[in-house]
């Protein structure tokens, strides 16, 4: 399998895991994870990040860690915190989707949450400063060998399995000739995971430019007050286009959005130009 498919089973490997079995990690895992944190400590707009594995082995495995039911069995997690900053939340979710793919790649589950936990708890365990966001959390584990009804319940509700047409998030498609690699890698955009599996990126394909939209939610955010949730499935969508773009042997330069073309009812947030 070359790097190109091998980064697209990656992504269609990658699934939300709330159910996890009781196995252990062995030695070498957790040397595995507590590297990979090591080598996300900055993010694409320079952000500094820290995780943190935490434990949730104690005689009240079930409840020591508040996820409002959301998550069964997970004996680790990982949180992070990063520094405030405008990139923040979009360094965050792109250094984290990373971690994620990379732990898939270990054959380990994950499941972003970023409402679905008890802040105060995990704030706590991470030594949270003043100038640092905890936008979300992950458990990591081996997950169960089967769903169980709950979340079957939760994915259907979200619709998790559903993705927006391709027309619908890349919006020139329709009128533009792209290459195969290309549709390839938005494709990979396309089955990025989100918040609620809304989906907020759209982009603008110019030749070999890239620009990313976001494209809120109306009231989306009234449930996470200063948690930007949207910003972070942003950073998402962008792990998950530059990571297809380097298994397809492009290499990229990024910039935020400030010179990008201005349109209706969206952000401008980055533009990614590709060469090879």
């Amino acid at each position: 399998m070359n790097t190109s498919q091998a980064f697209i089973e990656l992504v269609r490997k990658r699934t939300s895991i709330r159910k996890y079995s009781d196995q252990s990690f062995e030695a070498q895992e957790f040397k595995e994870i507590l590297n990979l944190f090591k080598e996300l400590e900055t993010g694409l707009f320079g952000s500094k990040i820290r995780y943190k594995l935490i434990s949730n082995l104690d005689e009240q495995a079930e409840t020591r860690f508040g996820t409002y039911g959301f998550i069964s069995g997970a004996q680790y997690y990982i949180a992070g915190a990063v520094n405030q900053n405008p990139m923040a939340f979009i360094d965050f979710g792109y250094n984290t989707e990373k971690l994620i793919l990379a732990l898939t790649g270990l054959n380990l589950g994950t499941c972003w949450l970023g409402g679905t936990f008890s802040r105060g708890q995990f704030a706590e365990e991470i030594n949270l400063q003043e100038n640092e966001l905890l936008p979300c959390i992950t458990p990591v584990g081996y997950a169960t060998e089967s769903r169980g009804l709950r979340e079957k319940l939760i994915r259907f509700g979200a619709k998790s399995d559903t993705r927006l047409p391709f027309e619908t998030l890349f919006l020139n498609t329709e009128t533009n000739t792209i290459s195969d690699d290309f549709i390839q890698m938005l494709e990979c955009v396309r089955m990025a995971p989100s918040a609620s599996n809304k989906q907020p990126w759209r982009l603008v394909v110019t030749d070999n430019q890239f620009g990313f939209y976001l494209k809120r939610t109306a009231g989306y955010g009234k449930f996470t007050p200063g948690n930007d949730l949207q910003q972070v499935d942003m950073g998402i969508a962008l792990a998950h286009f530059t990571g297809a773009a380097e298994a397809f042997g492009y290499t990229f330069t990024i910039s935020n959005g400030s010179n990008m073309e201005i349109l209706p009812e969206m952000e401008a947030v980055a533009e990614v130009v590709l060469s090879k």
